[in-house]
């Protein structure tokens, strides 16, 4: 019973960030300007932790996002794992965009968030943990089994690129991350092992300075 309401409620949050969306997308967002720029100069390997669609929202940046690549909405985990796109942007906790088609625990990625809306629920009963408790069953991740639901797909997929990436490109960009999620942590410990003093890093967030000096010391001190 706890585990049906538990997803109840985070589909209702993912419909909740997607009709803010709707209502936000028309609005100058500064993000987008700051990602064109970087675009201009760099091959850009995004990984969000937000369920928001907001990168997409010009429809002039093309971001790889691992779905389309055989027919649409489709997730193509073989090529998630090539390295011949520019730009890429992995929601590694999901997405708005997120949804299931009928009987299915794949994950779809909708062209809209309506369409998305309309197919949050599967009518598959759902995968299980190792010790037996049920996944939730949702098209997103959050509390505090994140590192169990990554065994699904494309949040598997994901987070492999997202080591891989991590521990071969030894300058990096962390936009408000607060450093509370061990399974990320721990892979930002390790690639900065591997690059030592060829590592850079720039961290950007809005907390207060005492939070910041908490979250970076989660990640790993020597990152500032």
């Amino acid at each position: 019973m706890l585990g049906f309401i538990a997803s109840a409620a985070c589909r209702r949050i993912l419909d909740y960030l997607s009709l803010a969306c709707d209502r936000a997308e028309k609005k100058q967002v500064v993000l987008l300007e700051e990602l064109k720029y970087l675009r201009r100069w760099f091959g850009v390997h995004g990984f969000s932790l937000n369920y928001d669609d907001m990168p997409f929202w010009d429809p002039s940046m093309k971001w790889w996002t691992g779905f389309g690549w055989d027919s649409p909405g489709t997730f193509a985990a073989d090529h998630v794992m090539d390295y011949q796109f520019d730009h890429t942007l992995f929601q590694m906790h999901g997405s708005v965009l997120f949804g299931y088609g009928g009987r299915s625990v794949e994950l779809r990625r909708y062209e809209t968030r309506s369409e998305a809306r309309a197919n949050r629920i599967s009518s598959h009963s759902g995968l299980f943990f190792q010790d037996h408790r049920p996944s939730m069953n949702v098209p997103m991740i959050t509390g505090y089994r994140k590192a169990d639901e990554m065994l699904r797909e494309p949040f598997a997929a994901y987070y492999w690129y997202f080591k891989q990436v991590a521990m071969k490109v030894p300058r990096w960009l962390i936009v408000g991350y607060g450093g509370r999620d061990t399974h990320i942590n721990q892979v930002l410990r390790t690639a900065r092992m591997i690059h030592g003093d060829a590592m850079r890093c720039v961290i950007i967030n809005y907390y207060p300075r005492r939070i910041n000096e908490l979250s970076v010391r989660s990640i790993d001190s020597p990152l500032r």
